[in-house]
């Protein structure tokens, strides 16, 4: 139960990093320390995949970082095998 409430966590905060990474430097006080326990936990993990995973391109000059959707993909079925 403690995991998989663990999980989810990571899951949320995950799905945080993903979308509050462009605004970084944005931020307000409130939500820098948030993100900085997102960066400890996802920034070597997202660096290493990105080395051996490459970014999908959907289109001209557009890509996404499919490191971050294998990362949220293998959350989710953890979460669900748990």
């Amino acid at each position: 139960m403690i995991f998989k409430i663990a999980l989810t966590i990571l899951l949320v905060l995950l799905i945080f990093y993903m979308k509050v990474l462009p605004y970084k430097d944005q931020l307000n006080k409130d939500f820098k320390p948030i993100f900085r326990v997102a960066d400890v936990c996802f920034s070597d993990v997202l660096k290493f995949l990105n080395k051996r995973i490459p970014n999908l391109v959907i289109g001209d000059g557009i890509s996404i970082d499919s490191s971050q959707l294998m990362l949220l993909l293998a959350l989710v079925v953890l979460l669900n095998l748990v």
